[in-house]
């Protein structure tokens, strides 16, 4: 009669590889975390220096950008830009504004000059506050379309073609007519909720 002997050495050996496995995918796991949150800051202190670049070399201040939904469960499909113009005046009608997402080729708005309050496609509606009741230089109706110093400027895109879904990152360069180019990074939450109107 043989006997038998019994060994755990395999038993510990599969309870070691268990951990190990489990080891891996937790590592993997907080890795994924550190990755996310260190572009989403990467992102927000491009954003910060850039809006810092343009208060002193720029003539664009204190830009806004709001995004729309048209439903609780769609995606941002309009976006409203607010700025100040500060030093030199700009020419909104030679205005350009650059749009690109995910890595995808830019596309680029220009005014919808003759009609200036409706956004369509790729043309962006403006408005332009009356300085001191001033309507020399933004009056549509004779074909000025300058925004002066100390007016605020108020422009609409048309995102239906292009929409920013719950945790996109998008940029939006502005790009004056004279004047340096203000860059804007969007980095939409992760979630949108119930809110219609979102800050980005």
């Amino acid at each position: 009669m043989k006997k038998v002997i019994k060994k755990d050495d395999g038993s510990i050996g599969i309870g070691s590889l268990i951990i190990f496995v489990a080891l891996m995918v937790v590592a993997a796991i907080a890795a994924a975390v550190i990755v996310g949150t260190v572009s989403s800051m990467r992102d927000k202190a491009y954003g910060a220096a850039n809006s810092a670049d343009n208060m002193i070399n720029g003539n664009i201040w204190d830009a806004q950008f709001v995004g729309y939904r048209n439903s609780g469960n769609e995606p941002i499909t309009r976006i409203e830009i607010t700025f100040s113009v500060v030093s030199d005046s700009i020419d909104i009608n030679s205005t350009i504004i650059e749009y690109s997402s995910n890595n995808t080729p830019p596309v680029y708005f220009r005014l919808n000059w003759q009609h200036t309050n409706v956004y369509t496609g790729y043309l962006f509606a403006a408005n332009v506050s009356a300085f001191n009741h001033n309507t020399e230089s933004w009056n549509p109706a004779e074909h000025k379309y300058w925004a002066s110093p100390g007016q605020l400027v108020i422009i609409t895109l048309d995102l239906s073609g292009l929409p920013i879904h719950q945790g996109q990152n998008a940029m939006i360069t502005i790009i004056p007519k004279p004047g340096a180019p203000y860059q804007h990074t969007i980095s939409a939450p992760t979630d949108f909720g119930t809110a219609l109107a979102i800050e980005l």
